[in-house]
């Protein structure tokens, strides 16, 4: 199932209903926000990503995204790994390699208890993936 036109902000929405990690890559780096914690709130062309229990959105870590700077969006899932919600600036520039932008489904595994699932959130992402979809075109 393929959804169309819709916002970025609106499938971040449904991802910060219990957000795992977010992660956003350039080619000289990359940052890591995790917690279950995890919130979003608009402000003209950007999204601010941050920790809800934080004072406010600019006293802990955060992220600043574009609204327009991803257009297609797909789950990825790796055998052993928890699943992610991967975002490209087009379908085209999609590859095999990691995405510039990605929001990581809750843990399917506790790897400070020798890897052990988590029953609960790969049913989780079950359910999301049946209600949502794993393909989306971003306006």
């Amino acid at each position: 199932m393929m959804k169309n036109n819709l916002l970025l902000q609106e499938l971040l929405e449904t991802l910060f209903l219990k957000p795992g990690m977010v992660v956003l890559r350039n080619p000289e780096g990359t940052v890591e926000l995790k917690g279950d914690d995890l919130t979003m709130k608009e402000h003209g062309d950007w999204i601010s990503i941050y920790h809800s229990t934080a004072a406010n959105s600019e006293s802990r870590s955060h992220l600043h995204l574009r609204k327009n700077s991803y257009h297609y969006a797909c789950v990825r899932e790796t055998e052993g790994y928890t699943a992610q919600m991967t975002f490209w600036k087009s379908k085209e520039e999609m590859s095999e390699t990691k995405p510039p932008f990605a929001v990581y489904f809750p843990a399917f595994y506790d790897w400070t208890d020798g890897k052990k699932e988590i029953a609960e959130h790969k049913k989780y992402f079950e359910k999301w993936l049946t209600e949502h979809g794993s393909e989306f075109y971003l306006k």
